[in-house]
């Protein structure tokens, strides 16, 4: 019995509290442990919500300096009519309709410039006089900063969507901007047409939040007017070529006829 209780007397520790150096080791080792989960955390949900979010508020503000650019600076110096050269024969009818390849390179150029400039400016925080009606948020002049989101909003929770700290959103283009004239006809009765002629522009943009950046293409279509084509009326006029065809009276028939009928 004496010589277990030696036994054991040798090997029992002393009871009380760990030496200070445990102490930080295993409080290092806890807070290491909870910030790779954390950042894990924000990587994995948080992130992918708040990137939605910054591509939302980046491609309105981006659209809108587009939309700027070429209604408040491009479409004042140009006219549409301008544009689209209409050719007639000797009799007025319209024998064919083509663009004004000279103007239309100038409108293509202008764009490209105007359009590069504002969102330069925007990229940079400088806001133009013709964008004095951003939402006040956006509005943050020297800084860079075009928008910034509460990180509440990442949980798709109403009530906690305006709490925590607020991320900043950036952006910055990428290469050049790509506009392009495109026309769409409207057929307006018989040998009418309305010609609508509209510039899309496209241009590639980098966003950047804190932890993350993401490659997004803003593109918007700008109309630029409307031109009416009055083509010559047939004398006679079938739907689809089907079924009889309608006599169409030259609008000198019509006023012997409308003469014609007052005297009876």
């Amino acid at each position: 019995m004496k010589k277990y209780g030696l036994f054991s007397k040798r090997f029992v520790r002393k009871k009380g509290p760990l030496p200070l150096r445990y102490v930080f080791i295993i409080s290092l080792l806890f807070f290491i442990l909870f910030t790779v989960q954390g950042i894990w955390l924000i990587d994995q949900r948080i992130r992918p919500a708040l990137m939605t979010i910054a591509e939302m508020e980046t491609q309105k503000v981006a659209v809108h300096a587009i939309q700027e650019a070429i209604t408040g600076d491009v479409l004042q110096e140009i006219d549409v009519d301008d544009m689209v050269h209409i050719e007639r024969n000797s009799n007025g009818h319209v024998t064919s309709v083509n663009f004004n390849s000279t103007l239309y390179n100038h409108v293509l150029a202008e764009t490209i410039e105007r359009v590069h400039y504002y969102l330069k400016n925007v990229e940079a925080g400088v806001q133009e006089d013709g964008m004095a009606d951003l939402p006040p948020q956006e509005k943050q002049p020297k800084d860079q900063i075009i928008h910034f989101i509460p990180l509440g909003q990442a949980t798709n929770n109403a009530l906690l969507a305006q709490l925590g700290p607020k991320i900043p959103v950036t952006f910055s283009t990428i290469g050049d901007v790509k506009p392009e004239i495109n026309e769409s006809i409207e057929e307006a009765g018989i040998n009418n047409t309305y010609l609508r002629v509209a510039i899309e522009i496209e241009v590639d943009i980098r966003i950047y939040i804190p932890f993350a950046t993401e490659k997004s293409t803003v593109s918007t279509t700008v109309p630029l007017g409307i031109v009416f084509i009055s083509g010559e009326v047939p004398d006679y006029y079938s739907s689809g070529g089907e079924g009889p065809g309608l006599s169409i009276l030259p609008e000198s028939e019509l006023e012997k006829m409308r003469e014609k009928n007052k005297e009876d």
